[in-house]
């Protein structure tokens, strides 16, 4: 972490690590702006008069729901569902101590795995790893490989595991 401060900490317990770290740069770039309080929150960039002409330097924050939710015009969270630079400003001028349940989107959250679909479901938390799909299909594949190498080592070899091979599909298929 870069440092204490509060809504880092909790975002650090939230994200995952790549998102955790979007929310560090984010936080970083936040840094570059001041915030006046007129009707509406305002970040403006501290080398404004420094900034190409082209570049937006003031960018309205409005904070809804008495708190609960910001929104700023540069429409990052709208995009891509995380906060951006401007909003995080505002909300360390008002003192904001831990994310809001509404600016966290499951999706860049470490339990996001909850909410996998039916044909992906057994990468998901908690499920026994002997059993899942992914264990028992790369065991197979590993010894299959092996089988291979050694099969093609020589004539002898090669027709004893194809032979054994044909025999274990067709106990396999009537096992199943």
């Amino acid at each position: 972490m870069r440092g204490s401060i509060a809504i880092e900490q909790h975002a650090n317990k939230v994200y995952t690590r790549k998102m955790f770290e979007q929310f560090g740069e984010n936080l970083f770039k936040g840094r570059a702006y001041q915030v006046e309080e007129i009707v509406k929150h305002i970040a403006r960039h501290n080398d404004a008069e420094k900034c190409e002409k082209w570049r937006v330097v003031d960018y309205k924050v409005t904070m809804l729901d008495d708190g609960e939710w910001f929104e700023c015009e540069c429409g990052q969270f709208t995009h891509m569902g995380m906060v951006c630079c401007h909003a995080l400003k505002v909300m360390g001028y008002v003192v904001v101590k831990e994310m809001l349940k509404r600016h966290i989107l499951k999706r860049w959250t470490k339990d996001a795995r909850d909410i996998l679909p039916r044909h992906l479901a057994h990468f998901k938390r908690n499920q026994v790893v002997n059993k899942s799909f992914t264990c028992r299909s790369s065991t197979l594949y590993l010894h299959a490989m092996e089988l291979v190498r050694l099969g093609d080592s020589s004539v002898m070899t090669y027709e004893l595991v194809l032979g054994r091979s044909k025999d274990m599909i067709a106990e396999v298929i009537t096992a199943s």
